[in-house]
Parts: C-alpha cells; structure tokens; sequence
C-alpha cells in the first residue's frame, strides 16, 4: 500500500500545488466578505476561530512536504 501512496504522491502534489492558490484566493475572498457582516465583538471570535484551523489563519492545511 505504501508503494502505490509513494508512487501517486508526486502527480498528486503536483495537482494540489497547482490549484492551492486558487483556493487560498477563494478563501480569502470569503474570509473578507464574512468579516464585513460581522460586528466588531464577532470579528475578534471569527479571528480566533481560523487561528484554530489547521494552516492558521490561512485557513488551509500545511503545505505538502518538499
């Protein structure tokens, strides 16, 4: 099983760094357009909320490994 993971892993990181800056761009657009309905004291809340997701604030997982 590892073989066949190890194998795909390179085609499979090549398409996902291919599309992870149309994705952070689309997070960030939905980040932004959320915040600017929230109140202030929400804000604060929805910060802290991504600092908990994986990636940080970014949203996102970390990268894939080199």
């Amino acid at each position: 099983m590892q073989q066949i993971i190890d194998r795909h892993r390179v085609r499979i990181d090549a398409v996902m760094g291919a599309v992870r800056p149309q994705v952070r761009q689309e997070l960030d657009v939905t980040n932004a357009e959320i915040e600017k309905i929230l109140t202030p004291d929400q804000r604060t809340q929805f910060a802290k909320m991504r600092m908990r997701m994986p990636g940080g604030r970014r949203g996102m997982g970390p990268p894939p490994p080199p």
